[in-house]
């Protein structure tokens, strides 16, 4: 008997039951200098996607647990007025980076700066 054509091969088939989208988002924050300020997103998927947070350059995955409808968080501790500015919550399934979706969330700090 011969094999079939692709009997030795190995297939990597991405499959998602529920592809990644937001649920609900926030986009846009006031906060007052000096204060606390917690970025969120709720996130829908199955399996659950990666969530990255992304400003100026920077960077961090945010994580959760269990599938579907997921809150994500990011606490900015004591914001000064140079961490006004865009962030973007960057959602990537696992498995392909084809389905990628982002919001971008915009942070105004107000008050006077205490090192001025």
């Amino acid at each position: 008997h011969a094999l079939p054509l692709f009997a030795n091969k190995t297939f990597v088939v991405a499959f998602f039951k529920d592809p990644p989208s937001f649920m609900d988002f926030i986009d846009s924050y006031n906060a007052a200098n000096g204060s606390n300020v917690t970025l969120e997103a709720k996130i829908f998927g199955n399996p659950s996607p990666s969530v990255y947070l992304v400003w100026r350059n920077h960077s961090i995955r945010l994580f959760s647990s269990g599938n579907y409808s997921i809150t994500y968080r990011y606490t900015l501790f004591n914001v000064q007025c140079n961490d006004t500015g865009t962030y973007e919550f960057y959602v990537v399934p696992n498995g392909t980076r084809k389905l990628n979706v982002s919001r971008t969330a915009h942070l105004e700090v107000y008050g006077r700066d205490p090192s001025i």
